[in-house]
């Protein structure tokens, strides 16, 4: 029997090998894919997608942001460094007589406004001005008749359109005939207005150094000196301007000190009760600032104290050596008053120094002695608003200087002088 052969195509279907794609073809599945995503997503796909950006984006601008304030700052520090550590030239010209016409306006109406007691102007005049100085001003004017400015010598200032001033004049006091020489050192500057006015050049130390370099040459010192002949000449032939000038650094200091106590305590809002409050007490001196700006220089020999602590230097300046910071109460002999607030000392047998005039007091010779009668206050000054320096306990003894006369008595109280209420003590 013949055997029917099948046909392939009968009996098996050929299956083709399984192939793996790759390539373009698998990439197209997968955008595919993604596109079909998308579809069913994209409401919540783009909104995120844009945060996204928008997070990026100031993440960016924050970060340039905060990089530009750093490089700004370095830049300004970088500037003030500069600033602050450049040191002021001093120019090599000569020292002008009378050469500016606005500075010789400017410190005319100035010394006017001293000698009138013209507050408001004087201190419109100035940088700044504190309590001290106008009450000062307006104490030293009751003592004042007129200045007159004789010549204004300048040297250019450590600014542009900055001078220094050395004002030579004549003061002519209330119930004294002759008139006194004085020399007086301005650092004129200008303001943004063009307008000069006196700065304070203690507050940059540049502008000090600045000054004394100008004070060591020739042409200056020679002014100083000429200045220096004038006042002994003056001295030597009115011995009432002497005995004035000698008692007008008490007297202002007095003067002041009271003003100032009385001024504290208003403000303080303390009242006018006596001795026995603490409180409205004069403030105490800045020792390395205060300048009292004094106009005369005499020659002396006498045993001076110290009314607070300061320091003692090699030279009149606040910048030279020091030598030594002598206590309040210091004893020492005084040779010299000069000109420009300080007074020359013997420190030692072999050393001579400088010490601030303010701080200096004459000690006087006692008259007496007196006791004390009841516990009482102990004042810097004869008035229930000075300083308080301490309570005398009843039986005490002290040293009586002067009776002052209104109703005060001026006595030795631990090597310093003070002043107690005459009611409260016996002479003995």
């Amino acid at each position: 029997m013949k055997q029917k052969v099948r046909k392939p195509s009968e009996t098996m279907k050929f299956k083709e090998p399984k192939v793996r794609r790759t390539g373009a073809y698998s990439g197209r599945r997968v955008w595919k894919r993604l596109a079909e995503w998308f579809k069913d997503y994209y409401r919540v796909v783009i909104p995120s997608f844009l945060c996204a950006i928008l997070v990026i984006v100031v993440i960016v601008l924050l970060l340039q942001k905060k990089e530009n304030n750093r490089a700004a700052v370095q830049e300004d520090e970088a500037i003030s460094d500069s600033i602050e550590s450049e040191e002021f030239v001093v120019p090599d010209v000569s020292l002008e007589v009378d050469a500016h016409d606005d500075v010789n306006y400017f410190v005319t109406n100035y010394y006017t406004a001293m000698a009138n007691g013209d507050v408001d102007t004087y201190i419109s005049m100035r940088d700044e001005t504190d309590d001290t100085e106008k009450i000062r001003m307006q104490k030293k004017s009751n003592y004042i008749e007129s200045y007159v400015v004789n010549n204004v010598y300048t040297e250019p200032g450590p600014v542009e359109n900055s001078y220094i001033a050395f004002v030579y004049f004549h003061v002519k006091f209330y119930d004294v005939e002759s008139l006194a020489p004085g020399l007086t050192t301005l650092y004129l500057l200008p303001r943004e207005s063009g307008e000069l006015c006196v700065g304070i050049a203690a507050q940059d130390e540049r502008v000090s150094d600045y000054i004394e370099a100008i004070l060591t040459r020739d042409d200056v010192v020679d002014v100083f000196t000429m200045v220096k002949v004038k006042y002994a000449e003056a001295v030597d032939q009115d011995e009432a301007l002497k005995v004035f000038l000698d008692e007008l650094s008490t007297k202002l200091k007095y003067d002041v000190g009271t003003a100032l106590a009385q001024l504290e305590a208003e403000n303080a809002g303390v009242s006018d009760d006596p001795d026995t409050s603490g409180a409205g007490e004069a403030p105490v001196t800045d020792p390395e600032t205060d300048n009292p700006n004094e106009d005369e220089t005499v020659t002396v020999t006498e045993m001076v104290r110290t009314n607070d602590r300061v320091n003692v230097r090699q030279e009149p300046s606040t910048s030279a050596q020091k030598v030594d910071t002598a206590a309040k109460g210091t004893v020492f002999e005084r040779l010299e008053i000069l000109d420009n607030g300080w007074s020359r000392i013997k420190y030692s047998e072999t050393i001579e120094a400088y010490i601030m005039t303010s701080f200096l007091e004459v000690v006087a010779d006692a008259i007496g002695s007196v006791t004390v009668l009841e516990n009482v206050n102990v004042r810097a000054s004869a008035s229930p608003n000075a300083t308080k320096l301490g309570t005398a306990s009843k039986g005490e003894v002290f040293e009586l200087i002067e009776e002052v006369g209104n109703g005060w008595s001026k006595i030795n109280y631990n090597g310093q002088t003070a002043y107690i209420k005459s009611e409260y003590l016996q002479v003995n």
